[in-house]
């Protein structure tokens, strides 16, 4: 694609070039253009005057300088060269330079065409047909009353024209891959394009052998990818609930009561004892039934009988009474 605008634009300098000769400036529409002297200035001379088909722009001598219109124009006292600004197209015209005598000199002329820019051409689709192996779009590129009407098939276009009129030239160029319009005249150019991808087929490359072997290796790579995966994530799961699992294992045995006890205090008649107080009935039941004794059996629960008046230990440890003295 850029192959075909650098030759739409190679086209465009080319007729422009030769459309124009040095005493003929095309100027677009707002623009500025600077007017040089084009012949030697004589060693001595009473006036230079520049001026078009209507007015006096600038008078110029050693003595004297006279800008009639400094909004439009500007003037060089050392080159004198006369710049016109911001030109419309009623500026067009001839416009010299002048040393008056008998007869008058002119150290430069210029013809001033002032013009607008171009407008982007219009590209339209007819019709277009296609297959796997071919591709035909007809088409027509128009601008500024000029008409190419032409079709592209397999990348060319038939015909691939040029066409001109007033100093607009219209050009039609294919590519590989575009459509392309380009309007021109001497101070601008516009260009339209359009992909011709959107009105062709483009045929499937067929999968190779290197694209087949490259396809098994991803997916052999994903299965061997999902299986780490998974394996990881299952240790990961049972490394957990081994830990939490072994956190909460109880020793159900009778030994495992062993530890601190809150005492009961039994009274004799002369003694105090503290004892261990015993488990609730319920919680010693549900732990015992766990044990090797449940099985075996245990004796029943008797009473405890604290036998104290006939031993040795009462005789010893007993007070004998106190009498009180007779008031």
């Amino acid at each position: 694609m850029a192959a075909g605008y650098f030759f739409a634009f190679s086209i465009f300098l080319i007729s422009n070039t030769g459309s124009s000769d040095e005493d003929t400036m095309f100027v677009q529409t707002g623009a500025s253009v600077q007017l040089d002297i084009q012949r030697d200035m004589p060693a001595v001379f009473t006036v230079l005057s520049w001026k078009n088909d209507k007015d006096t722009l600038v008078e110029f001598s050693k003595f004297y300088f006279q800008n009639h219109d400094p909004d439009k124009v500007d003037f060089n006292n050392k080159t004198c060269t006369l710049t016109l600004k911001n030109l419309q197209k009623n500026d067009s015209g001839v416009y010299k330079a002048q040393i008056p005598g008998k007869p008058n000199i002119n150290v430069a002329e210029y013809t001033v065409t002032v013009i607008d820019a171009v407008k982007a051409p219009g590209l339209t689709v007819i019709s277009n047909s296609s297959s796997s192996n071919s591709c035909t779009v007809s088409f027509t590129c128009t601008g500024h009353d000029l008409t190419l009407n032409s079709t592209y098939t397999n990348s060319r276009c038939s015909p691939e024209d040029v066409t001109s009129l007033n100093k607009y030239t219209l050009i039609l160029i294919c590519s590989e891959n575009n459509i392309i319009c380009n309007q021109s005249n001497p101070v601008s150019w516009k260009t339209e394009s359009t992909d011709t991808e959107q009105f062709c087929e483009v045929p499937e490359k067929p999968a190779t052998h290197q694209d087949s072997r490259n396809w098994s290796n991803l997916v052999i790579g994903c299965v061997g990818g999902c299986v780490v995966l998974v394996s990881g994530l299952a240790l990961a799961i049972y490394c957990y609930w081994k830990r939490h699992k072994g956190g909460r294992q109880d020793f159900n045995t009778v030994y495992n009561e062993v530890g601190h006890q809150p005492m009961e205090t039994i009274r004799t008649e002369s003694h105090t004892y503290d004892v261990p107080d015993r488990t609730p009935a319920q919680t010693r039941e549900e732990k015992e039934s766990n044990t090797i004794y449940h099985m075996v059996g245990q004796p029943p629960n008797q009473p405890l009988t604290i036998v104290t008046e006939h031993t040795i230990y009462s005789q010893v440890c007993k007070q004998p009474p106190v009498k009180r003295p007779d008031t």
